[in-house]
Protein backbone atom coordinates (compact mmCIF):
# COMPACT_ATOMS: atom_id res chain seq x y z
CA UNK A 1 0.00 0.00 0.00
CA UNK A 2 1.20 3.60 -0.90
CA UNK A 3 1.77 5.33 2.31
CA UNK A 4 -1.00 8.13 1.53
CA UNK A 5 -3.11 10.19 4.51
CA UNK A 6 -6.62 10.84 4.02
CA UNK A 7 -8.17 13.77 3.18
CA UNK A 8 -11.19 15.29 4.88
CA UNK A 9 -12.02 18.13 2.26
CA UNK A 10 -12.13 17.36 -1.61
CA UNK A 11 -10.40 19.71 -3.62
CA UNK A 12 -12.01 21.85 -6.55
CA UNK A 13 -10.31 20.56 -10.04
CA UNK A 14 -10.28 24.07 -11.32
CA UNK A 15 -11.59 22.19 -14.51
CA UNK A 16 -14.99 22.83 -15.78
CA UNK A 17 -15.48 19.70 -16.60
CA UNK A 18 -15.54 16.42 -15.91
CA UNK A 19 -12.22 14.99 -14.89
CA UNK A 20 -11.71 11.03 -15.02
CA UNK A 21 -8.18 10.25 -13.30
CA UNK A 22 -6.09 7.49 -13.83
CA UNK A 23 -2.31 6.40 -11.98
CA UNK A 24 -0.22 3.79 -12.76
CA UNK A 25 1.66 1.88 -15.66
CA UNK A 26 1.85 3.14 -18.54
CA UNK A 27 0.80 -0.56 -19.93
CA UNK A 28 -2.13 -0.88 -18.55
CA UNK A 29 -3.21 2.69 -20.71
CA UNK A 30 -1.58 1.34 -24.39
CA UNK A 31 -3.79 -1.94 -23.67
CA UNK A 32 -6.87 0.02 -22.53
CA UNK A 33 -8.42 0.09 -25.63
CA UNK A 34 -12.17 -0.46 -24.10
CA UNK A 35 -11.88 2.68 -21.78
CA UNK A 36 -10.75 4.71 -24.56
CA UNK A 37 -13.21 4.13 -26.88
CA UNK A 38 -16.04 4.76 -23.79
CA UNK A 39 -14.07 7.80 -23.31
CA UNK A 40 -14.22 9.14 -27.11
CA UNK A 41 -17.70 8.26 -26.74
CA UNK A 42 -19.17 9.99 -23.88
CA UNK A 43 -16.74 12.94 -25.07
CA UNK A 44 -19.46 13.59 -27.90
CA UNK A 45 -22.03 14.42 -25.60
CA UNK A 46 -20.29 15.25 -22.41
CA UNK A 47 -18.09 17.88 -21.40
CA UNK A 48 -14.85 15.66 -19.88
CA UNK A 49 -11.30 15.06 -19.52
CA UNK A 50 -9.03 12.67 -18.87
CA UNK A 51 -6.26 12.69 -16.69
CA UNK A 52 -3.23 10.54 -16.99
CA UNK A 53 -0.56 10.27 -14.23
CA UNK A 54 2.13 8.02 -14.82
CA UNK A 55 6.18 8.01 -14.90
CA UNK A 56 6.39 9.58 -18.10
CA UNK A 57 10.57 10.87 -16.53
CA UNK A 58 11.01 6.84 -17.13
CA UNK A 59 8.72 5.49 -19.48
CA UNK A 60 7.88 7.80 -21.96
CA UNK A 61 5.16 9.97 -22.82
CA UNK A 62 1.67 7.51 -23.44
CA UNK A 63 1.14 7.73 -27.33
CA UNK A 64 -0.07 4.89 -28.38
CA UNK A 65 -3.88 4.40 -28.46
CA UNK A 66 -4.94 7.74 -27.43
CA UNK A 67 -8.35 8.75 -27.14
CA UNK A 68 -9.24 10.86 -30.75
CA UNK A 69 -12.08 12.99 -28.66
CA UNK A 70 -11.75 12.86 -24.95
CA UNK A 71 -9.13 15.59 -24.12
CA UNK A 72 -5.76 14.06 -22.00
CA UNK A 73 -3.67 15.72 -19.55
CA UNK A 74 -0.36 13.98 -19.24
CA UNK A 75 0.68 14.50 -15.35
CA UNK A 76 4.59 13.12 -14.05
CA UNK A 77 3.80 10.86 -10.86
CA UNK A 78 4.78 12.00 -7.88
CA UNK A 79 3.84 11.98 -4.32
CA UNK A 80 2.75 15.50 -4.26
CA UNK A 81 1.22 14.63 -7.83
CA UNK A 82 -1.41 12.31 -6.51
CA UNK A 83 -2.56 14.81 -3.45
CA UNK A 84 -2.40 17.71 -6.03
CA UNK A 85 -3.97 15.86 -9.23
CA UNK A 86 -5.40 12.60 -8.31
CA UNK A 87 -7.49 14.14 -5.63
CA UNK A 88 -9.17 16.74 -7.93
CA UNK A 89 -10.74 14.47 -9.88
CA UNK A 90 -14.46 13.73 -9.97
CA UNK A 91 -14.06 9.92 -11.04
CA UNK A 92 -11.25 7.04 -11.04
CA UNK A 93 -10.39 4.55 -13.25
CA UNK A 94 -8.76 1.38 -13.01
CA UNK A 95 -8.07 -0.36 -16.40
CA UNK A 96 -6.05 -3.93 -15.69
CA UNK A 97 -5.89 -5.35 -18.97
CA UNK A 98 -2.83 -7.05 -20.12
CA UNK A 99 -0.52 -7.72 -23.36
CA UNK A 100 -0.85 -10.30 -25.29
CA UNK A 101 1.15 -10.90 -28.34
CA UNK A 102 0.49 -11.75 -32.16
CA UNK A 103 -1.03 -13.39 -33.73
CA UNK A 104 -3.21 -14.56 -30.50
CA UNK A 105 -3.94 -11.41 -29.72
CA UNK A 106 -6.10 -10.58 -32.75
CA UNK A 107 -8.13 -13.57 -31.63
CA UNK A 108 -8.84 -13.49 -27.94
CA UNK A 109 -9.16 -9.19 -28.25
CA UNK A 110 -12.16 -9.82 -30.83
CA UNK A 111 -16.03 -9.36 -29.36
CA UNK A 112 -16.97 -13.71 -29.47
CA UNK A 113 -19.54 -12.67 -31.51
CA UNK A 114 -17.68 -12.08 -34.44
CA UNK A 115 -15.77 -15.31 -34.72
CA UNK A 116 -17.00 -17.91 -36.63
CA UNK A 117 -20.46 -19.59 -35.78
CA UNK A 118 -19.90 -18.09 -32.98
CA UNK A 119 -22.35 -14.88 -33.45
CA UNK A 120 -25.87 -17.04 -32.55
CA UNK A 121 -24.22 -17.68 -29.37
CA UNK A 122 -22.85 -14.14 -28.07
CA UNK A 123 -24.01 -10.26 -27.95
CA UNK A 124 -21.53 -7.68 -29.65
CA UNK A 125 -20.81 -7.11 -25.53
CA UNK A 126 -19.57 -10.60 -24.68
CA UNK A 127 -15.68 -10.83 -24.71
CA UNK A 128 -12.81 -13.23 -23.20
CA UNK A 129 -12.01 -11.73 -19.44
CA UNK A 130 -7.99 -10.94 -19.89
CA UNK A 131 -6.36 -9.83 -16.84
CA UNK A 132 -2.88 -10.63 -14.44
CA UNK A 133 -4.43 -12.64 -11.43
CA UNK A 134 -1.87 -11.26 -9.18
CA UNK A 135 -3.15 -6.90 -10.10
CA UNK A 136 -2.51 -5.57 -6.63
CA UNK A 137 -5.77 -4.28 -5.42
CA UNK A 138 -4.03 -1.62 -3.54
CA UNK A 139 -4.29 0.68 -6.67
CA UNK A 140 -7.10 1.19 -5.46
CA UNK A 141 -6.33 2.62 -2.46
CA UNK A 142 -4.96 6.33 -2.94
CA UNK A 143 -8.79 6.66 -4.17
CA UNK A 144 -10.21 5.88 -1.39
CA UNK A 145 -7.94 8.02 0.57
CA UNK A 146 -8.41 11.02 -1.60
CA UNK A 147 -12.51 10.98 -1.85
CA UNK A 148 -12.55 10.01 -5.82
CA UNK A 149 -15.27 6.84 -6.43
CA UNK A 150 -13.51 4.07 -8.54
CA UNK A 151 -14.54 2.56 -11.99
CA UNK A 152 -12.29 -0.05 -12.63
CA UNK A 153 -11.73 -3.80 -14.79
CA UNK A 154 -13.68 -6.61 -13.35
CA UNK A 155 -10.91 -9.05 -11.68
CA UNK A 156 -10.75 -10.56 -8.48
CA UNK A 157 -8.17 -8.67 -6.73
CA UNK A 158 -10.48 -5.81 -7.58
CA UNK A 159 -13.37 -7.54 -6.40
CA UNK A 160 -12.03 -7.51 -2.75
CA UNK A 161 -12.80 -3.62 -2.06
CA UNK A 162 -15.41 -2.86 -4.74
CA UNK A 163 -19.06 -3.69 -4.04
CA UNK A 164 -20.05 -3.47 -7.57
CA UNK A 165 -22.83 -0.94 -7.40
CA UNK A 166 -22.06 0.46 -4.08
CA UNK A 167 -18.60 1.24 -3.54
CA UNK A 168 -17.79 1.49 -7.01
CA UNK A 169 -18.28 0.12 -9.99
CA UNK A 170 -16.82 -3.57 -12.08
CA UNK A 171 -16.36 -3.35 -15.81
CA UNK A 172 -15.92 -5.61 -18.36
CA UNK A 173 -15.64 -4.39 -21.99
CA UNK A 174 -16.58 -0.67 -23.71
CA UNK A 175 -20.40 -0.91 -23.02
CA UNK A 176 -19.41 -1.46 -19.29
CA UNK A 177 -17.15 1.43 -19.01
CA UNK A 178 -19.50 3.81 -20.62
CA UNK A 179 -22.29 2.76 -18.46
CA UNK A 180 -20.41 2.67 -15.24
CA UNK A 181 -18.72 6.31 -16.43
CA UNK A 182 -21.68 7.87 -17.43
CA UNK A 183 -23.70 6.53 -14.61
CA UNK A 184 -20.93 8.99 -12.39
CA UNK A 185 -20.94 11.48 -14.68
CA UNK A 186 -25.00 12.42 -14.52
CA UNK A 187 -25.17 11.53 -10.51
CA UNK A 188 -22.75 14.09 -8.20
CA UNK A 189 -24.46 12.46 -5.54
CA UNK A 190 -23.36 8.57 -6.14
CA UNK A 191 -19.91 9.91 -6.78
CA UNK A 192 -20.19 11.01 -3.12
CA UNK A 193 -21.83 7.86 -1.71
CA UNK A 194 -19.15 5.42 -3.45
CA UNK A 195 -16.15 7.25 -2.50
CA UNK A 196 -17.68 7.34 1.05
CA UNK A 197 -18.81 3.74 0.64
CA UNK A 198 -15.17 2.42 -0.88
CA UNK A 199 -13.20 4.28 2.02
CA UNK A 200 -15.03 2.26 4.54
CA UNK A 201 -14.67 -0.78 2.92
CA UNK A 202 -11.19 -0.10 3.22
CA UNK A 203 -10.45 0.85 6.07
CA UNK A 204 -13.01 -1.28 8.43
CA UNK A 205 -11.74 -4.41 6.13
CA UNK A 206 -7.67 -3.79 4.20
CA UNK A 207 -6.45 -0.64 5.66
CA UNK A 208 -2.67 -0.86 6.13
CA UNK A 209 -2.96 -1.36 9.89
CA UNK A 210 -5.18 -4.24 9.00
CA UNK A 211 -2.96 -6.15 7.03
CA UNK A 212 -0.06 -5.14 9.33
CA UNK A 213 -1.44 -7.03 12.18
CA UNK A 214 -2.54 -10.12 10.11
CA UNK A 215 1.45 -10.58 8.70
CA UNK A 216 2.33 -10.20 12.47
CA UNK A 217 -0.33 -12.84 13.43
CA UNK A 218 1.08 -14.83 10.19
CA UNK A 219 4.61 -14.20 11.38
CA UNK A 220 3.92 -15.44 14.54
CA UNK A 221 2.03 -18.64 14.06
CA UNK A 222 4.85 -19.78 11.87
CA UNK A 223 7.51 -18.96 14.27
CA UNK A 224 5.44 -21.46 16.57
CA UNK A 225 5.33 -24.53 14.09
CA UNK A 226 7.91 -27.28 14.35
CA UNK A 227 10.55 -27.34 11.42
CA UNK A 228 8.45 -29.28 8.70
CA UNK A 229 5.46 -28.86 9.33
CA UNK A 230 2.61 -27.96 7.26
CA UNK A 231 1.53 -24.61 7.32
CA UNK A 232 -2.06 -25.00 7.19
CA UNK A 233 -4.91 -22.37 5.96
CA UNK A 234 -6.14 -22.00 9.42
CA UNK A 235 -2.63 -20.28 10.14
CA UNK A 236 -3.18 -17.76 6.93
Amino acid sequence: FPDMQAISDKPASGSDKIVIGYHGSKTHLHQATALVRALDALALSHDIEFWAIYNIENVGKWTRNLPKHCPVRHIQWSDENMYRYLSKCDIGVAPATIPINRPLGLVVTRPLSSLWNNWIHYSPTDNLVRFKIPTSPARLYPFSQLNVPVVAEFLPSFCQFIEDGRSGYLVLGENGWYRALESLILEPKLRTEMSVALKSRIDDNHSPHLIFERFLHFIDSVSQKKIGEPITRSTL
